[in-house]
C-alpha cells in the first residue's frame, strides 16, 4: 500500500464534510465514505487510523505526535480499537494543536534553551514545528471577546476556542505594537492562554518576535497573563495583560468577574485576592530582572484591575494602556497621585499612561476617578485619546465598548487627544458632565438587582451540580 503523506490527509480533510469518514483505498488513495455510520467494516477504519498515525509520526516525530494527540484530545488507540472512523475533525484538531507552540517544544527540537536562542533560530524552529496551517473559516478582525457561535456562550466548545485562538495568533506578529496590545486585551485574553504558550509578536524592524506566557494569575474573577520575551535577544519588554469581564457563561470564573463589576470599589474583590501573587511575580527575577520595568494593559474590567496593580507597583512599570475601562474609587486614585507626586524628579520619563476611550461607550463613565488623576509629576506622561467612528451609524452600547481602533481595517476613526494639563477634568467622572455622572449612581442602585440574579444563578448551579454532577459555570478554583 502506498504511503500517504500528512499533507494528503490535510487536503482530504479540507475537502471532506463533517459527516464523512476518511478511508484508504487499495491504491493508497483517500476516499470519503458517505457517512460516519455507513456499513464500512471496522478493518477499513483501522487501516485508515494506522496510515494516518504513520503520517503524523513522519511529520512531527514520535514524541511531539504523542503531545499533539493529548492536546487535541484525539486518542488514536481508543478510536482504532473501537473501530470508529477517522473524520475531518480529528485531522483539524491535530493541525490546530500543532500551532499552539510551547517553549518546551522549541527547546526539544533545538536542543537548547529557548532563552538563549537568537530570534532567527526561533523563527526557523517554529516553522518546522508548524509545517501545515489548516484553513479555518474565521477572520481575526471579526472575532471579539466572546465565542463566535451563540451556543458556545452556554455550552463549552473547546474545539471552537482552539480555532479562534489560532486564528488570532496567526497574524499577531504582523500587527503594529498598538494593535498587538489591543488584540491581546480585547480578544486573546478571553481565550484561556496557558503557561508556556509561545505568542508571536511584532518585533524590531517589522520582524517577528516572541513572547511566552510566564504565568497565569486567577483569583476571584481576576485573570492576568504575565508575558515575558522568549529570547534574551528580544527587544520586547515584559507585559502583563488583564482580562475583561466574562459575559459568556462558559468563561473561566464568569460569575466572579460580574461581582468585580458590582463592587462599590470596582475590581477590588479580585485584585485584593491576587495581591500577594502580583507581589511574588514582580519580585521574580525570571520574569522581571532587577531594575527592569514592565508594561501593563487592560480593557474594561481588566483596565480597573490594571489601575489597582499600578497603584502598588508603579515604580516597576514603564507604560500602562487602558481601553474603555471604568475608573477606580477616589481614595485609590488620590493616594496614587499623592505618592507619585512626592517621588524625586530624575529628569527622565518614568511612566506613561495612555487611555483609549470610545465616544458613546458607558464603561469609562463608571467609577469615580481614574488612576492618573491629580498627577503633575514631570516624569509622568498622561494621554487620553477619545475615538469616534467616522461612519455616523447607530451602534449598540456593547458594540461601542468592544470596538477595536487599531486592529481594524474596516472602519475609520477621528481622535481627540487630551494631555496631562487636561487630565484633571477628564479623569474625574464628577467633572465630565451630566451624561457621565448619570451612570455611576445607577450602577450602585442597580447592583442589588444584579446581585440577586447572580445569587439565583448560583443556587441553580448548585442544584444542577448536586443532581447531575455538571455545572453552568467553569471555576478555576
Amino acid at each position: 500500500m502506498t504511503q500517504i503523506s500528512f499533507r494528503q490527509w490535510v487536503s482530504a480533510a479540507v475537502q471532506a464534510r463533517e459527516n464523512e469518514a476518511l478511508l484508504v483505498g487499495e491504491e493508497g488513495v483517500i476516499i470519503h465514505s458517505p457517512g460516519l455510520f455507513s456499513k464500512q467494516r471496522p478493518k477499513d477504519h483501522e487501516r485508515a487510523w494506522q496510515a494516518f498515525r504513520r503520517a503524523v509520526v513522519e511529520t512531527y516525530g514520535e514524541e511531539r505526535a504523542r503531545l499533539l494527540y493529548a492536546e487535541s484530545n484525539v486518542n488514536i488507540d481508543r478510536e482504532e480499537q473501537a473501530g470508529r472512523p477517522l473524520c475531518k475533525r480529528h485531522i483539524e484538531q491535530i493541525c490546530i494543536a500543532s500551532e499552539h507552540v510551547r517553549a518546551s517544544d522549541i527547546e526539544k527540537l533545538s536542543r537548547a534553551r529557548a532563552a538563549w536562542l537568537p530570534l532567527e533560530a526561533i523563527r526557523s524552529v517554529v516553522q518546522r514545528l508548524v509545517p501545515y496551517r489548516y484553513p479555518i473559516g474565521l477572520e481575526a478582525e471579526l472575532l471579539d471577546g466572546g465565542p463566535s457561535e451563540f451556543g458556545a456562550h452556554f455550552f463549552r466548545n473547546q474545539r471552537l476556542m482552539n480555532k479562534e485562538r489560532v486564528v488570532l495568533l496567526r497574524t499577531l506578529a504582523q500587527l503594529s505594537p498598538y494593535s498587538f496590545i489591543e488584540r491581546m486585551t480585547k480578544t486573546l485574553a478571553n481565550r484561556e492562554l496557558t503557561p508556556g504558550l509561545v505568542l508571536p509578536a511584532p518585533g524590531l524592524d517589522g520582524k517577528q518576535d516572541f513572547y511566552v506566557v510566564h504565568e497565569k494569575i486567577c483569583q476571584e474573577g481576576l485573570v492576568a497573563y504575565a508575558l515575558k520575551p522568549l529570547s534574551k535577544f528580544s527587544y520586547l519588554k515584559p507585559l502583563i495583560v488583564f482580562r475583561p469581564t466574562q459575559f459568556s457563561l462558559q468563561g473561566e470564573d464568569a460569575p466572579q468577574s460580574w461581582l468585580n463589576d458590582l463592587d462599590t470599589r470596582i475590581g477590588h474583590r479580585g485584585y485584593l485576592a491576587a495581591k500577594s501573587d502580583f507581589a511574588r511575580l514582580m519580585a521574580d527575577p525570571s520574569f522581571c530582572a532587577e531594575g527592569e520595568k514592565v508594561e501593563i494593559a487592560g480593557y474594561s474590567l481588566g483596565g480597573s484591575h490594571a489601575q489597582l496593580f499600578l497603584k502598588d507597583h508603579w515604580k516597576q512599570v514603564s507604560k500602562a494602556s487602558f481601553f474603555n475601562d471604568p475608573s477606580v474609587d477616589s481614595k485609590t486614585a488620590e493616594a496614587f497621585a499623592e505618592e507619585i507626586n512626592r517621588s524625586p524628579v530624575t529628569g527622565k520619563q518614568e511612566l506613561s499612561l495612555v487611555l483609549y476611550r470610545t465616544k458613546g461607550d458607558i464603561a469609562h463613565c463608571i467609577g469615580e476617578k481614574h488612576i492618573g488623576w491629580g498627577v503633575h509629576h514631570p516624569g509622568v506622561n498622561i494621554e487620553i485619546i477619545e475615538l469616534d467612528s467616522v461612519e455616523k451609524k447607530i451602534f449598540s452600547r456593547g458594540y461601542l465598548h468592544a470596538l477595536r481602533f487599531f486592529d481594524n481595517t474596516r472602519q475609520r476613526f477621528v481622535a481627540a487627544l487630551y494631555g496631562a494639563h487636561e487630565s484633571h477634568h477628564h479623569l474625574d467622572n464628577a467633572l465630565r458632565g451630566p451624561e457621565v455622572k448619570y451612570w455611576e449612581p445607577r450602577r450602585l442602585r442597580g447592583r442589588w438587582l444584579v446581585l440577586s440574579f447572580v445569587w439565583t444563578l448560583h443556587q441553580i448551579n448548585s442544584w444542577i451540580h448536586k443532581q447531575f454532577g455538571s455545572s453552568l459555570f467553569r471555576y478555576t478554583r
